[in-house]
Formats: C-alpha cells, sequence, structure tokens
C-alpha cells in the first residue's frame, strides 16, 4: 500500500479539510440514504469524496463546478457558487424552476438572481 494518488484527494472551497475518493459499494446499505452537499442527489455509485469525520458528502462532478459561470438568465453578470444562500432566512427560490433550494446555488448579488446547481448546469434544449 503506497502513498494515495493525487485525485484520490481533493480540496473543495466550502469545505476547511481534504477530502478523500469514497468507495461506495451498491449493495453497502450505510450509504444508501448519503446526499451530496452541493446537487441534493444520492451518491448512488457515482465517483464522489468524502470527509467522513464530517459527513459531508461531494460527487466528483459536483466538486469541480466552476466558482464562476455565465448564465442565460444574467446576461450582464457571473453568477458566482455559493454554499449557502445570502438571504436572512437561509434560503432561496430558484429563478429556472421556481422551486426552494437551502444549500448550494449559482447567486448574482447584482440582480439578486439564485439557480440550483442542477439548474444552472442544465443544458439548454
Amino acid at each position: 500500500m503506497g502513498r494515495p494518488k493525487p485525485e484520490d484527494s481533493t480540496r473543495h472551497f466550502s469545505h476547511p479539510h481534504i477530502l478523500f475518493h469514497l468507495s461506495v459499494n451498491p449493495e453497502d446499505q450505510s450509504f444508501s440514504s448519503f446526499c451530496c452537499v452541493v446537487c441534493k442527489l444520492k451518491l448512488l455509485n457515482l465517483p464522489s469524496y468524502s470527509c467522513k469525520p464530517c459527513k459531508f458528502y461531494i460527487h466528483r462532478k459536483c466538486s469541480e463546478l466552476p466558482q464562476k459561470v455565465r448564465h442565460p438568465f444574467d446576461k450582464n453578470h457571473l453568477l458566482s457558487l455559493i454554499s449557502s444562500p445570502k438571504y436572512q432566512e437561509g434560503r432561496f427560490r430558484c429563478d429556472a424552476c421556481g422551486k426552494d433550494g437551502d444549500g448550494f446555488a449559482y447567486h448574482c448579488g447584482d440582480c439578486g438572481i439564485d439557480l440550483h446547481t442542477v439548474c444552472a448546469n442544465m443544458r439548454r434544449v
């Protein structure tokens, strides 16, 4: 057993500790309810990282989301990836799907636009 490879660990702006690659066995029921902190979807058998002591789990794809994106909802500004809503009540309403959110979002402070990460990254048809 050697040293971990660089891709076996990563850092994420929203968490103070190093995150390690998480191998999830689909038959292991202990992981069946764990969800990604970014997209809120179950980890399933997708490549993911974790900080087990903090119970912080994140899909690899979600850990690689850009911190700034250009989106058709705001043609004048870049939207910034934030780890929690900027509103006092701790929630936001997604301007794409109309549903509430309470975690990661793409946000424009100038325009007040908020998008779930999943909604912001959907391909337009």
